[in-house]
């Protein structure tokens, strides 16, 4: 079995408790502390970026603070998948990010990136 550091496991149905034990190790939940540096990447891209997608992103409020979005996706294109995400809590991402360009709501990853120029430009 690889160190822990590189561990990763194929997309199938096993229940290996060694792989299981390690990989639980890597889970991160919202409350995890970010180290500095990885934030100040984000900021970074973000700060650099013309547009902007979240695709499969939560949008828990935590989250949204901590990669600034209210100062860093001021005046950029901002768009996102939405699937599963009702109106209450797409309105509530809207107070952060104004101008956010929702896809349709039964659209998932890949329906998005079909239908958008995003990755045809």
């Amino acid at each position: 079995m690889p160190a822990e550091a590189e561990v990763s496991r194929p997309y199938a149905p096993t229940s290996d408790p060694e792989a299981i034990r390690i990989c639980s190790k890597q889970l991160k939940v919202i409350q995890d502390e970010i180290p500095v540096q990885v934030l100040a990447t984000a900021w970074s891209w973000l700060e650099f970026a013309d547009v902007v997608c979240f695709l499969g992103f939560g949008f828990h409020d935590l989250n949204l603070e901590r990669l600034r979005v209210k100062s860093k996706l001021k005046d950029k294109r901002v768009l996102a998948t939405r699937c599963g995400l009702g109106d209450g809590a797409k309105g509530r991402i809207e107070r952060w990010i104004p101008s956010i360009e929702w896809a349709p709501r039964d659209w998932d990853i890949v329906k998005f990136l079909e239908e958008t120029e995003i990755i045809h430009g």
